[in-house]
């Protein structure tokens, strides 16, 4: 099995449950969905939908803080970022501008402005976004030629064993198609841990 992240074709089964096998690359180590068993796009939406996020939520937007204050104390006030994969609401975004950060918004299926791509970033934040990209290359590699500074990532590293990872609840998301390691992200570029689920990534 072709690993989705690095591209080794020994990928082998790391575990089966009910509805999905999960494959484990012995190079990266990253654990993935086979491509063929992803879900449509409408069927993707469909589940985002369901999602009750309002942003007069007080919760949600501790949810978000847990982000934007550290994200906020390690790039520059005049530094311009960009919120990928926002979701239903430019919450983010509001909330870094409460810390004279602008940030733009952009989702796939809620926020579609193209207009990014001709536009350069200072650092980029994924936010439970990185365990749904179809395609973790490729998104990456077009990042990269916009966000010229640090990606900061928000995402829950795999539990080690078959046996933790069988009762995880992240794997249950069928959304969620590969699940990361300190290893992995390293793939990407220097990772710096700032605080829970939390990572600084300097590109490589």
């Amino acid at each position: 099995m072709n690993c989705p992240f690095c591209q080794n074709f020994k990928a082998e089964l790391f575990h089966r449950d009910d509805v999905r096998e999960f494959f484990r690359c012995p190079d990266c180590t990253i654990i993935f969905v086979p491509r063929s068993s992803l879900i449509s796009h409408s069927e993707e939406k469909k589940r985002y939908d369901s999602h009750q996020n309002e942003e007069t939520d007080p919760e949600y937007r501790r949810y978000f803080l847990k982000t934007v204050n550290p994200v906020a104390g390690q790039v520059s006030k005049n530094a311009r970022g960009l919120d990928f994969g926002c979701g239903k609401t430019r919450l983010m975004e509001k909330l870094f501008m409460e810390c004279n950060i602008e940030v733009d918004s952009y989702d796939h299926f809620y926020f579609r402005d193209e207009s990014i791509w001709q536009k350069s970033y200072d650092f980029a934040v994924l936010n439970e976004v990185i365990e749904h990209l179809n395609d973790p290359v490729k998104t990456l590699a077009v990042l990269k030629t916009i966000v010229h500074g640090p990606l900061f990532v928000r995402t829950k590293l795999y539990p080690e064993t078959e046996e933790a990872f069988a009762k995880w609840f992240y794997k249950r998301d069928i959304t969620h198609v590969q699940f990361f390691s300190l290893k992995a992200l390293s793939r990407i570029g220097e990772v710096k841990e700032l605080g829970p689920d939390l990572y600084r990534i300097d590109w490589k």
